[in-house]
């Protein structure tokens, strides 16, 4: 016989160990909750008595103005004119919406100290013949203890909407349009990764988090972008051609590029200069490179060993040589802790993951294969800051000299920047010089972009890490790691912050950077995978798109 946990049997009781703070935080919550779901139906009348600021300020001054959506920030009063009670305060805000009121409420407790909570609140909804949203900041006060505790005041910190002249969102889910209709693929797509696990070998390498990339590039010469979707261990890797109208079909068979290995992260890239697009895979046993034959099929030529278990890559011609080659991130140490959680050494500035490569691309194969390629890490310097769990990388000219520099996302710690520099004696040499620049991200870093986001011509860098309001809760508690050093703690707060966004400064002799993500309003992207710089609007600025999300679990609070 056995029983069963329950979910509640599983989950810490932070009163228990001694952190009434928390439990603090998540019943403010639900009350939260509880308020939004009475401004979702109209039933205020909870807080006739509950003094707050206005909560959706008559003074809005309008910051954006376009054809797709305007923007507006409020005038921040609060205690300048007399308060209304909260009742009235969000009776105010519904009637910004159609009279159905808002359909998405959501609260995010970051902050707390006694018998206050600071939260991002966002509220979304219909208007005659368009959308709104609000994203705003209270501050709030509680009277009662952490375990039932009581609205009593709401302050508002800051206040932005957004308006959308359209019913419908700007942007729409068009994937199951798009994919072909073939049960197989729907299969594979729709069924989750843990049913997937209960029928898939261990053998197979299937990691239960499943980070798993894609690659965009026209694989068959039609003009039309087509994409090649990786895929855990034991699932077909898959190339979907575009049709004219949009739509995808399935091209695997006759490709060649099904494989069932575990594969991370690919590439579309013309690796021998024929002028088609060829394609490079990291999975468990190293990089295998894809000749394109032409009309999307595909062989393989080349594996690689020296870049076992990679996650993502990054392509340049880093040494001007006309063929371009690879950097390989990686993040376990063993190709065989690729199906476990990383033990990062020490937690905010880890340097015990897997080392990351550089594969040189040396052209023309001279034993009559088909090209050459051989590790280049060492030779160039890259073997420096070089074993930090890496997720991702870019290669761009930073210092503005003609050839690319190359910048590196970190999980657990500090990012990593390396200039190139031609050495007299011809060859290629890499300094690492993030700290030199001002790059001294800590966050847990899962991507990195570059733009010029600013538009003064030097390059800025935006990294995507992860926003955790418990993070930035925790860290801030006078019993958070009380033996540790101010400076410690600030790096474990810096962790749970968000995205950095650094603005370039300096000239081309001495390249510098400047945080600019909180003034910037780009730090809070969740919990923050990758971004991708477009201009959205068309308006000649460069705008930032942040994919993001995590597991769902029993509590999705902190997603």
């Amino acid at each position: 016989m056995f029983v069963l946990a329950s979910p509640a049997d599983t989950l810490p009781d932070p009163m228990a160990e001694g952190w009434a703070s928390e439990t603090f935080a998540e019943n403010a919550g639900k009350a939260l909750n509880q308020l939004g779901d009475r401004l979702k139906k109209g039933d205020l009348t909870a807080y006739a008595t509950t003094p707050s600021d206005v909560l959706r300020p008559a003074a809005l001054t309008k910051v954006y103005n376009g054809p797709d959506f305007s923007v507006q920030r409020g005038v921040i009063v609060s205690g300048k004119i007399p308060r209304p009670t909260l009742q009235t305060a969000l009776e105010a805000v519904r009637a910004g919406f159609a009279k159905s009121g808002p359909t998405r409420l959501k609260f995010k407790v970051f902050g707390i100290a006694e018998k206050t909570t600071r939260q991002y609140v966002s509220i979304f909804g219909p208007v005659e013949g368009g959308l709104r949203e609000i994203n705003a900041t209270w501050e709030t006060r509680w009277e009662g203890g952490a375990t039932a505790p009581v609205l009593a005041d709401v302050r508002m910190e800051a206040y932005e909407e957004v308006l959308h002249p359209a019913p419908q969102p700007l942007f729409t889910d068009a994937t199951g349009a798009v994919l072909p209709t073939a049960a197989d693929v729907r299969q594979q797509y729709l069924t989750g990764t843990d049913a997937w696990r209960e029928r898939i070998e261990t053998f197979n390498r299937m990691f239960k988090f499943a980070y798993c990339g894609l690659a965009i590039g026209d694989a068959d010469g039609d003009g039309l972008d087509d994409l090649f979707s990786c895929q855990n261990g034991g699932l077909p890797n898959r190339l979907f051609l575009q049709n004219a109208d949009g739509t995808l079909r399935d091209a695997t068979a006759s490709s060649g590029l099904g494989l069932l290995d575990a594969t991370q992260g690919a590439l579309f890239l013309d690796l021998d200069n024929d002028g088609d697009q060829d394609l490079v895979t990291t999975m468990p046993s190293g990089l295998v490179f894809f000749e394109n034959l032409g009309g999307a099929r595909f062989q393989p030529r080349v594996k690689s060993r020296v870049a076992e278990a990679g996650y993502s890559l990054a392509a340049a011609d880093y040494d001007g040589n006309g063929y371009v080659d690879i950097y390989v991130c990686r993040y376990h140490a063993d190709k065989k802790d690729g199906a476990q959680l990383a033990v990062p050494v020490p937690y905010f500035n880890a340097q015990n993951g897997g080392a990351n490569y550089l594969v040189r691309n040396l052209g023309p194969s001279k034993n009559g294969g088909w090209l050459d390629f051989d590790d280049a890490t060492q030779e160039t310097g890259l073997d420096t800051n070089n074993r930090r769990f890496s997720f991702a990388a870019v290669w761009d000219d930073l210092d503005g000299d003609g050839d690319p520099d190359l910048t590196v996302a970190n999980d657990f710690g500090r990012k990593v920047c390396y200039l190139n520099d031609l050495m007299p004696s011809g060859k290629t040499r890499f300094r690492e010089v993030a700290e030199t620049m001002g790059l001294v991200d800590g966050g847990f870093g899962m991507s990195v972009a570059t733009g010029d986001f600013d538009r003064d011509g030097k390059r800025d860098l935006y990294f995507g890490n992860m926003f955790s309001a418990a993070g930035s809760r925790i860290t801030r508690q006078p019993k958070f790691r009380p033996g540790a050093s101010e400076a410690v703690v600030t790096e474990f707060q810096h962790m749970a912050r968000g995205n950095t966004l650094y603005l370039g400064r300096g000239d081309a002799e001495k390249p510098t950077f400047s945080d600019v993500s909180e003034p910037s309003g780009t730090a809070m992207g969740r919990w923050s995978w990758g971004a991708v710089p477009a201009d959205i609007n068309h308006d000649g600025w460069e705008d930032l798109l942040v994919a993001n999300g995590y597991v769902t679990g029993r509590d999705p609070g902190d997603l």
